[in-house]
C-alpha cells in the first residue's frame, strides 16, 4: 500500500515548517543555514509518526534529487 499524505497531513507539515523558520530566524536569531535543516527535521518525524514509511522518505528524496540534477547540470 503506497500511503499519500492527505491535505490536511500537507498544511499541517507547511505551517509546522513555516512556524519553525520563524521561530528560528526571528526569535533566536540562528544562521539560516542552520535554520532550514529544523522543518525537514520535523516534517520527517510528522511523517513517520502518520505512519510514512522510511524507506519510502528515502526513496523520494532521492528520486527528486535525480530528477533535479539533469536541469541543474544544463544551468
Amino acid at each position: 500500500m503506497d500511503l499519500i499524505l492527505s491535505t490536511w497531513k500537507f498544511m499541517t507539515s507547511l505551517i509546522v515548517s513555516f512556524a519553525v523558520m520563524f521561530v528560528g530566524i526571528l526569535y533566536l536569531g540562528a544562521p539560516s543555514t542552520i535554520v532550514l535543516i529544523f522543518p525537514g527535521v520535523s516534517v520527517i518525524i510528522l511523517s513517520v509518526v502518520w505512519g510514512v514509511r522510511w524507506k519510502k522518505i528515502e526513496d523520494d528524496l532521492l528520486h527528486n534529487l535525480k530528477a533535479m540534477l539533469q536541469p541543474i547540470l544544463i544551468l
